[in-house]
């Protein structure tokens, strides 16, 4: 992630490395949320789905 922060805005300054390494920091956090977030929520979604579904197959019975 640093290696293309730098060859897209090459850090010159002190303040500009600061800023890219916060934002690698708040990605790589980010991103292990999301994985939480999705890890927990996979039942949930996967129950939301078979509504949806249902409520399709309710709408048209036809399709088998």
């Amino acid at each position: 992630m640093k290696i293309f922060y730098h060859s897209v805005i090459p850090s010159t300054s002190v303040t500009r490395r600061v800023y890219f390494y916060f934002i690698d920091k708040i990605l790589n956090s980010a991103w292990r949320i999301i994985f939480v977030i999705l890890a927990v929520t996979k039942k949930h979604i996967k129950k939301f789905i078979a509504c949806i579904v249902n409520k399709k197959s309710a709408e048209n019975p036809q399709i088998d």
